[in-house]
């Protein structure tokens, strides 16, 4: 999202009728919003934001991200689909991670 890893996101609606999202993988990541489709766009900005990289840019379904270090990635954002692990391991490439250190920064 990212790197991206598939991550649990638990969704919960509260009091006030907001849905409120959080990623149980990721200590201190949750975020909150009036409807579904905002609330996954702000889910992915926090899990992006944990592993240090923004979003640059948006062109269709492709999310290109960018670490303050220089890293860049892009990442195909499709809707009900995750990302395998070959795809996983090309962007890990890109932004020059290695498994396990994606895993402990997650």
């Amino acid at each position: 999202m990212k790197a991206k890893r598939k991550f649990t996101v638990v969704i919960e609606r509260d009091e006030e009728g907001y849905y409120v999202a959080t990623v149980p993988g990721l200590p201190g990541c949750h975020t909150q919003a009036k409807n579904l489709d905002s609330l996954m766009k702000r889910a992915r900005e926090v899990i992006e934001e944990r592993l240090g990289f923004e979003t640059v840019r948006t062109r269709g379904s492709h999310v290109f991200l960018k670490h303050s270090d220089g890293r860049v990635t892009t990442v195909p954002v499709h809707s009900g689909e995750t990302i395998g692990p070959g795809l996983l391991r090309s962007i890990l490439r890109d932004i020059e991670m290695s498994l396990d250190e994606f895993l402990d920064e997650a």
